[in-house]
């Protein structure tokens, strides 16, 4: 029998998740306790292990990279090799959240000014990476 794949709720507050990186394809064969997904939470990244062993089947629509899904809903199957499992349906669009190009909120402090005409590139210069990074005024 077919065992759903889902998100654990990790901590009380926890409701999604962001999918950093799927581990396995569909129709891979996995073991019990093997990773099969990484994904980021407001507080961690962890890897998601497998609850059983056997191939990984229905992976749902939307289910991609950078997407944030809800816990707690299937995300696949791990079924026998033979095992027929039903098409999830993609996720209610209000509970999913898709990724989406860099917005202003996003960017970088200096390269956002530039854009709205409040500074000039010329007047920034980059910090040394892993040094606190941004930008500062030369």
């Amino acid at each position: 029998m077919a065992v759903e794949f889902y998100i654990h709720k990790m901590s009380e507050h926890m409701d999604s998740a962001e999918i950093i990186e799927w581990l396995v394809r569909e129709g891979d064969t996995v073991t019990e306790h093997q990773p099969l997904i990484e994904v980021m939470t407001d507080k961690f990244t962890v890897e998601v292990e497998a609850p059983a062993a056997g191939v990984v089947k229905g992976i749902r629509p939307g289910c991609i990279k950078g997407a944030i899904v809800p816990v707690g809903e299937p995300l696949c199957y791990i079924a026998t090799a033979n095992e027929q499992v039903r098409a999830l349906s993609p996720f209610d669009p209000s509970l999913v959240e898709t990724p989406s190009p860099a917005s202003a909120s996003t960017l970088p402090v200096a390269p956002f000014m530039e854009s709205v005409g409040r500074i000039k590139s010329t007047h920034w210069r980059a910090r040394w990476p892993g040094f606190g990074g941004g930008y500062r005024a030369t």
